[in-house]
């Protein structure tokens, strides 16, 4: 198996809409399979998400906006989709707010899945906000199971 290294232009298809994301796959570590380790970033300050917001793996399938909403969403109807956090990244979050990337969401009913930015939705929620900025990028509203 090859060692992937540098960075990283991935696109992944997800609930019918290609999502773009950009990493250094140093940065993300994988295993003799291919799966992300949970040892990303130092290993010793990798956290279950679970500690911070309610987890799912199961995305549902939805249907992509032609454009992002961007709106004020309350951070307690936040779920993610990533099971584990590198905290080193959420507190460099917290103490500079600046850091803090976009969030990009699938509406669900009355809740965000959160598909891109949980470190800065976990830095949100530690520092006590109530609201967090999201990029909504398509809804599962409409769409048939």
């Amino acid at each position: 198996m090859s060692v992937l290294t540098g960075l990283i232009k991935a696109e992944h298809l997800l609930g019918g809409v290609m999502i773009k994301a950009e990493f250094n796959e140093e940065d993300h570590p994988r295993d003799e399979n291919g799966k992300f380790t949970e040892s990303g970033g130092g290993g010793k300050d990798i956290v279950k998400t679970e500690a911070i917001f309610p987890v799912t793996d199961d995305i549902p399938d939805f249907r992509a906006y032609k454009e992002e909403i961007k709106m004020n969403a309350m951070v307690s109807q936040l779920v993610a989709t990533q099971s584990t956090l590198n905290m080193n990244g959420v507190k460099e979050k917290i103490s500079n707010k600046s850091k803090r990337g976009g969030i990009e969401v699938i509406a669900d009913g009355n809740r965000y899945l959160i598909l891109d930015g949980h470190h800065s939705a976990a830095a949100a929620k530690l520092s006590g906000d109530m609201f967090v900025l999201v990029h909504i990028i398509g809804t599962t509203q409409g769409v048939k199971s």
